[in-house]
């Protein structure tokens, strides 16, 4: 996974985020994939966009969606000063309290194989492949 940093050394705070998102463990069904991040919001920005295959036909897409990690290194802030709100379209934005952000990834992941229909898998389980076509 690349983004906009060339070596962290510039922020090592965007540096243990990035590595936080390369060990995060995600379900098999979900292909991510790094896409252009946006380059006016923020000095350092990485972004994915994920598929949820379907288990019984992984050719077949059952959602996408994309998640954009930006810093500034005046602070993992921005959001957290504005009044609390959320916005569904599904569209989520939170401020992260410091680059421990594979949780973040691990939570909208599971959003959107929720959004996709697919059943919950708890932690340690392993989901058995579908029926053949």
């Amino acid at each position: 996974m690349s983004s906009r940093t060339v070596t962290g050394r510039e922020s090592p705070e965007f540096a243990r985020a990035l590595e936080a998102l390369h060990g995060a463990r995600l379900r098999p069904e979900v292909r991510l994939t790094e896409v252009p991040a946006p380059q006016r919001i923020a000095p350092y920005a990485v972004a994915l966009t994920a598929d949820v295959a379907d288990p019984r036909d992984p050719d077949d897409d059952l959602a996408s969606g994309r998640f954009v990690l930006l810093h500034d290194p005046s602070g993992f802030a921005g959001l957290a000063d504005r009044p609390a709100s959320v916005e569904m379209e599904v569209r989520a934005s939170w401020t992260p309290l410091g680059p421990e952000v594979a949780a973040h990834l691990l939570a909208w992941a599971d959003l959107l194989c929720t959004i996709a229909g697919l059943p919950p898998l708890p932690e340690g389980v392993v989901a058995l492949p579908g029926p053949r076509r």
